[in-house]
């Protein structure tokens, strides 16, 4: 069995001349018999110290453990399958409505074009041109 220390919440776990291991929430290290600070948290654990928590000390067979992870990893996978199904599914489906859309399209009576439209009102037209500035064309003088 391989024993740890395990962090419900973020936290620094030092070691006796290492570097601490930041850890977040389920995130653990494998407890060092043999550091000062291990041995403290344990205390603190032990005594229901406030300041100690968040923290446990969890031992671990690494065969179960093993076993673990690869009873998740093929849990993930079928999961993955089966995500992948209904995508498919719902991808089907959406070009099935897209196709019956673009098929309603094809099959619809052509818009009609109005083949009176209604008269033009000649005079306002008239008036709306003789509004606007008048037009300007620049002629060159021959040079001679």
């Amino acid at each position: 069995m391989a024993k740890f220390i395990q962090t419900s919440e973020h936290a620094i776990i030092g070691e006796s001349g290492a570097a601490a291991a930041t850890l977040a929430p389920g995130e653990r290290v494998p407890f060092n018999e043999e550091a000062d600070s291990h041995k403290e948290i344990e205390r603190g654990i032990e005594a229901g110290d406030e300041a100690c928590a968040h923290l446990s000390i969890v031992e671990v067979d690494p065969k179960d453990e093993k076993k673990q992870e690869e009873e998740l990893a093929k849990q993930l996978e079928k999961a993955e399958k089966v995500v992948a199904k209904e995508q498919a599914k719902e991808d089907k489906a959406q070009a099935k409505e897209e196709a019956k859309v673009a098929k309603a399209q094809e099959n619809a009576p052509p818009q009609q074009v109005d083949a009176n439209p209604p008269p033009q009102d000649v005079e306002a037209k008239k008036l709306a041109e003789d509004d606007q500035p008048p037009k300007t064309t620049r002629t060159r003088k021959a040079r001679g």
